[in-house]
């Protein structure tokens, strides 16, 4: 090898090196910030100028308090355990900050050898009564220092707030205003964000309302957390076994006993990102992963759902793996409107790669197919059914439902293509759970680019695909295309519903012969009480192109008709959220 190559193969000398990550790291910020600056939606900081402050207005805040007709105390319980006092100082003083002033603050301190820490506890409980300090004789853990906290509690109401974060001046007073409509809500939670080393807000969590299925993927609730304390002694508060991910368990613990949950989408608590801290790192804390694991498993059997709980892509998240017996039969159901190529690669798909074998594939074709294309047909075990020239997706569909004999139908678009062999699988096993009443998958692109990951209500005017064309969420964490959760819809170009709701509900509208029959079949199966999940573990291609909306039509004005009220309100996706781009930007 030549010297000059020798030469430059040597690795860059300490300094020149520090100097080259300095300016890249200077170079890498410039760009965001011009990104930023071009994308005003794409910016947290821009959305707390122009959104969250001018709705701030304290004066409008005591007003409302005094006119509260129902005022229940609020425990805030806080274990503690060596924190920097500046941080417990911060977080004592948000409490206090409040505007709603009937809580009292619950600290046990757990052993901390720092002095300094029951020191300033001591002058806290001095300077205001509603602050209660016990101390532990020996260091035992977050879940027994809470629980020896929740024991000072007298509130009717419990709030979770950890003793290096703070609350926002108005937490308490927004979870009281809740309950003034609310009176009966047993668990309810707020968005959040994270506080980098210098005090920045960074990082907004901007939440669905209560998702069961999201919870079954991670903590997603979270912070703010405010509980009901009769159902808090009736669980037996926090349980030492799960240390780390006893937050999680406490709130499934807590789903099973009441529905009753409620959330407040604001941002009511600013997690802090301090050293060793789960906020700064997913690695902070390995063993809680463990923990949550083995909560979630038990959950499971509680609510009699058959299967196990694995690691998910990253830490923190969880996937229920569903136990089938191949007992219950599945009718895959394939409108054909003529593409005789894609339905032979959809069919050749489904026969080669899913591992679900109980179904049968019952294929309604507008028009005659060629004799090869129906031989390939019969040779696949396919029942075929013609009809009348006819462009009405939503009519084959009725067809094609009505000659199933599965007690499952699984509507498929002709041009699918399977990818995922348990994708039949990853669907059907939600359906052990009765309130289930239509199951959709994650949509990619050949170019494996996000097609669909569930439908949002008003977004792009009426309904639209949240990260179409995007590999993944740029804004970071977490990722809606990688964990199952709820949706209000979710495409019919792959969706599993159960034949005795598809029938109750009287199949897909044939007044709505293509564009927002999917949409619309959804809202009706919510309206009669069940949920629609989504699921990224069944993934199928599908090259359909981005839908445009079109206002004028006739489709679209018939389905603002019947559901005018709830397209800007969809309950699964953050009223703080743009409904202008797909990007998952903010409101602003």
């Amino acid at each position: 090898m030549p010297k000059e190559d020798q030469l430059s193969l040597q690795p860059l000398p300490p300094r020149i090196s520090s100097s080259y990550r300095r300016l890249r790291s200077r170079v890498k910020q410039r760009i965001a910030e011009t990104i930023r600056s071009l994308t005003p939606h794409l910016s947290y900081s821009n959305w707390i100028k122009h959104c969250e402050r001018p709705s701030y207005q304290p004066a409008r805040i005591t007003q409302a308090i005094a006119a509260f007709h129902y005022m229940p105390k609020v425990s805030i319980v806080m274990p503690v355990y060596n924190t920097p006092v500046v941080l417990l100082d911060l977080a004592i003083s948000s409490v206090r900050a409040q505007h709603y002033e009937n809580w009292e603050l619950c600290i046990c301190d757990d052993a901390s050898p720092k002095l300094a820490v029951r020191a300033r506890l001591e002058h806290w409980s001095k300077q205001d009564p509603r602050i209660t300090v016990t101390h532990s004789t020996e260091n035992e853990g977050i879940s027994r220092a809470s629980n020896r906290a929740l024991q000072l509690a007298s509130g009717e109401f419990v709030g979770l707030l950890d003793h290096d974060d703070e609350l926002s001046q108005d937490a308490l007073y927004e979870v009281v205003k809740l309950l003034q409509d609310f009176p009966h809500a047993d668990m309810i939670y707020s968005d959040e964000d994270k506080l980098d080393p210098q005090g920045r807000r960074i990082e907004p969590y901007f939440k669905p309302d209560w998702s069961p299925e999201y919870l079954l993927s991670m903590m997603y609730t979270l912070h703010f957390s405010v509980y009901r304390r009769c159902l808090l002694d009736e669980i037996g508060g926090f349980r030492a076994e799960f240390e780390g991910s006893q937050d999680y368990d406490l709130a499934l613990r807590i789903t099973e006993k009441t529905d009753r949950i409620c959330h407040i989408p604001k941002i009511l608590y600013h997690w802090r990102m301090a050293p060793g801290s789960a906020a700064a790192s997913s690695e902070a804390k390995p063993y809680a992963y463990d923990a949550a694991k083995r909560a979630l498993t038990e959950h499971l059997s509680h609510k009699r759902i058959p299967g196990e709980i694995l690691h998910g892509k990253w830490r923190g998240l969880y996937r229920v793996r569903f136990n089938l017996s191949e007992a219950e039969r599945v009718s895959i159901v394939v409108p054909n409107l003529g593409k005789e190529d894609d339905l032979k690669t959809c069919v050749r798909s489904i026969e080669d790669k899913s591992s679900y074998h109980n179904h049968e594939i019952v294929v309604v074709a507008n028009r005659s197919i060629d004799a090869d294309t129906e031989r390939y047909l019969s040779a696949h075990s396919c029942r075929l059914i013609f009809v009348g020239e006819s462009r009405n997706f939503s009519r084959l569909v009725n067809i094609g439902a009505a000659n199933a004999q599965g007690q499952y139908l699984l509507i498929l678009h002709d041009d699918i293509e399977v990818i995922s062999p348990d994708w039949m699988a990853a669907m059907l096993g939600f359906f052990s759970q009765e309130r289930i009443g239509a199951v959709g998958v994650k949509l990619l692109y050949r170019t494996d680019r996000l097609q669909h990951i569930g439908i949002v209500l008003g977004l792009k005017g009426l309904a639209g695909y949240p990260l179409q064309g995007r590999r993944g969420r740029p804004l970071g964490y977490p990722d809606p295309s990688d964990f199952i959760r709820n949706c209000s819809a979710v495409s019919g170009a792959c969706m599993m519903v159960r034949k005795s709701v598809f029938e109750a509900v009287g199949g897909f509208d044939e007044q709505l012969p293509g564009a927002y029959s999917d949409i619309d079949f959804c809202l009706r199966i919510r309206e009669a009480g069940y949920r629609i999940a989504w699921t990224p573990h069944a993934e199928l291609y599908h090259d359909e192109p981005p839908s445009r909306v079109d206002l004028s039509s006739s489709e679209a004005k018939y389905f603002i008709g019947r559901w005018r009220n709830i397209l800007k309100n969809d309950p699964y996706y953050n009223p703080n959220l743009t409904l202008r781009y797909e990007d998952v930007g903010f409101r602003v």
